[in-house]
């Protein structure tokens, strides 16, 4: 179940109408919850192409703090992510923990 607080950072990351600053503050306060809806809606962003790039790059890097907690990038989002997105989620991973990034 996903908690209060990450459904309303959830809800605002997914509001088109919502000021581009907001949903990138939602996307980055989601890298504290581990939660599958989570990493649904953040892998949404972050694989959309008409998504903006500040908002795609949040959610890229709040994507990469929770896979390096868990310790595995999830590959199939991974080749999808838009520029933006990969480039946040190759830096961070590849820094603090480089033998979790696919081969390419």
């Amino acid at each position: 179940m996903t908690t209060r607080a990450a459904s309303a950072l959830i809800a605002v990351l997914l509001d088109g109408n919502a000021r581009e600053d907001e949903r990138d503050d939602a996307a980055m306060g989601l890298s504290a919850f581990d939660e599958p809806a989570v990493h649904a809606a953040l892998a949404q962003v972050a694989t959309d192409a008409a998504e903006s790039e500040l908002v795609a790059a949040g959610a890229g890097e709040s994507l990469a703090e929770l896979w390096i907690v868990r310790g595995v990038v999830d590959r199939t989002v991974f080749e999808r992510l838009v520029p933006a997105a990969r480039a946040e989620v190759v830096g961070l991973v590849g820094h603090r923990a480089p033998m979790l990034l696919p081969e390419e």
